[in-house]
């Protein structure tokens, strides 16, 4: 058990879109999004407890998903819950590019831009705020800030389109310093 901004905290889940699903004394809470600060989640969260949800009176104390997805939620009052997540989560939560803004003279042998937390079967276009494509990547490895001719970028503002196999789509922006 871990004191936070939340209360008490007895367990910690991640979902596939990448919500945090925290179980604390006082119910579940779902910060939604990417970030690892209290401040990154101060909009962007759910509370669930007995006033809102099937849940007891009781502190969460036990998170697990199953293999279709459902959250099960385990009580200090003894109780057992199952949660089925539905399938249409908004697609901003399956998205997130670091470092961003890319500042090519310190991330050159760095790793690349990185876009992480995709369904499978996604794809991520780049194109310049005229719409101009610039490249077309598969989230599996990183960008570095090139061309489909292999020509470095241009300092500036980009932006991605990412899309998946199930329509889901997202549209971000990105910044590279030359």
């Amino acid at each position: 058990m871990v004191n936070t901004a939340l209360g008490d905290v007895w367990d910690v889940e991640v979902d596939r879109f990448g919500n945090k699903w925290v179980g604390t004394a006082e119910g579940l809470y779902v910060l939604k999004g990417y970030g690892n600060q209290w401040s990154d989640f101060s909009e962007s969260f759910e509370k669930y407890d007995a006033s809102n949800s099937p849940l007891d009176d009781s502190p969460v104390k036990a998170l697990s998903f199953d293999a279709d997805g459902a959250l099960w939620i385990g009580t200090g009052g003894g109780g057992i819950f199952k949660l089925s997540l539905s399938q249409e989560q908004p697609v901003k939560q399956w998205v997130d590019v670091f470092p961003n803004p890319y500042y090519s003279w310190e991330d050159k042998d760095a790793e690349g831009i990185r876009f992480v937390g995709f369904m499978p079967g996604s794809m991520v276009s780049i194109f310049t705020v005229a719409g101009d494509m610039v490249a077309e990547i598969e989230p599996t490895g990183p960008w570095y800030g090139r061309n489909m001719d292999g020509e470095e970028v241009v300092s500036g503002v980009y932006v991605y389109h990412a899309y998946a196999e199930d329509g889901h789509e997202f549209v971000g922006k990105l910044v590279i310093v030359r």
